[in-house]
């Protein structure tokens, strides 16, 4: 697991009073229940059905940036 990944969860986590783990839930449930559409697809066409944690998202969320993505 990378440990760039873990203190962005721990930084967002400490901002809203949460634990890592809890902040880690949040996100693993947004990634797998948003009913936002063009979200749904958007990670259905990138991701396809890879199964993807809070630090594999972070990270190719990152990556994402990096390269100017949607820009």
């Amino acid at each position: 697991m990378s440990e760039a990944a873990k203190r962005v969860i721990a930084r967002m986590a400490a901002e809203r009073g949460i634990t890592a783990d809890e902040m880690r839930d949040l996100i693993q449930e947004a990634i797998h229940s948003s009913s936002d559409l063009t979200l749904r697809r958007e990670m259905r066409n990138r991701f396809g059905k890879r199964e993807l944690t809070a630090e594999k998202f972070i990270i190719l969320l990152a990556e994402m940036i990096e390269q100017g993505y949607g820009n």
